[in-house]
């Protein structure tokens, strides 16, 4: 039976809140209490209908004082978790990596940062240092984060779909079983990043640097990925059917199997076919083959043609965020 008021004192949190609520219904048992066990003749009445009188007005007293202690705390709680959600949410974007690492831990202690109601969905986090940040499992979609710094950070199964993540640097993220589908991630450093099965399909990867990340079992079909750095990368078991890679670098990459490359457009702009022979993908992997350098000239005639270069110092382009309307 004390269920109900443990779970009533459970959700105000604020120490105010707690004792209001407390005092009320220790009144209110107080009260109950004393005139079943002693009557109303306690209070100095009689058994009559006066003594009957008063105590009903006191009980209905007593009745509105409890539902008004109740009313006031729970404003109270509304009123306070309102502002430090605002609070939180704005230190969020501060570019004072303890400000912002702090302000996202109590957001994600708090379950602020999961399912459709997601703090943190639609914020601009552009330029943000969050190194190292804790956000698995946490909802990131349509989140600005052009050229945040998210290096190392831990977002294992978060959900980035239609996510600004240009000219972002995620080396050695943990991106495993991500959702980033319709992500911006043109100019993105993945360099050494964990993605596997990550879904990345239908996604533009333009200039994007991923050299020695873990693709094995990410979707990248449909995926464009012009000139981006796949050197080193693993891609066993990832699905890149129609993927264009044209202008790629994949020099020491490891590619799927044969029925994950079907349409796929490779780096000298050719197409592979269920009817090409797999073992000569090696020009493009191997530099010992024979024709890898003939592979590597019309990779970058096509870099070439489409003036696909990014330097240390080049800045990606500024992007114009309009935070979407939920």
């Amino acid at each position: 039976m004390f269920k109900p008021i443990r779970r009533l004192i459970d959700k105000h949190t604020t120490f105010f809140s707690r004792l209001l609520i407390v005092v009320g219904i220790l009144t209110f048992a107080v009260f109950l209490i004393t005139i079943v066990v002693f009557g109303p003749s306690w209070f100095g009445f009689d058994d009559n209908d006066y003594g009957t009188n008063i105590y009903t007005e006191l009980f209905g007293v007593l009745l509105s004082v409890f539902i008004s202690v109740v009313i006031v705390g729970g404003w109270t709680e509304w009123r306070l978790t309102r502002q430090l959600r605002e609070r939180l949410k704005r230190e969020a974007r501060s570019r004072s990596r303890d400000i912002a690492i702090s302000a996202i831990e109590s957001l994600r202690d708090k379950g602020w940062v999961t399912g459709e109601q997601s703090l943190l969905r639609g914020e601009d986090l552009s330029e943000v240092n969050l190194q190292n940040v804790v956000m698995p499992h946490t909802n990131l979609t349509w989140v600005n984060f052009t050229r945040a710094n998210l290096s190392d950070a831990t977002m294992i199964r978060a959900n980035l779909q239609h996510a600004i993540l240009r000219g972002a640097n995620l080396s050695g993220a943990k991106l495993s079983e991500a959702k980033l589908q319709g992500a911006s991630m043109d100019f993105v450093i993945l360099k050494g990043a964990f993605l596997n099965g990550a879904e990345l399909q239908g996604n533009n990867l333009i200039l994007s640097k991923l050299q020695m990340s873990d693709l094995r079992g990410a979707c990248l079909e449909e995926t464009r990925m012009w000139a981006t750095n796949l050197e080193g990368v693993n891609m066993r078991a990832a699905n890149l059917k129609r993927a264009d890679l044209r202008g790629a670098y994949l020099k020491g990459a490891t590619l799927p199997k044969k029925e994950n490359l079907e349409g796929t457009i490779l780096p000298d702009s050719k197409t592979f076919t269920a009817n090409c022979d797999y073992e000569n993908l090696d020009r493009f992997t191997d530099p010992e083959h024979a024709r890898f350098n003939e592979a590597s000239a019309k990779a970058e005639k096509f870099r070439q043609e489409k003036r696909l270069y990014w330097d240390e110092t080049t800045q990606p382009f500024r992007v114009e965020y309009n935070r979407p309307r939920f």
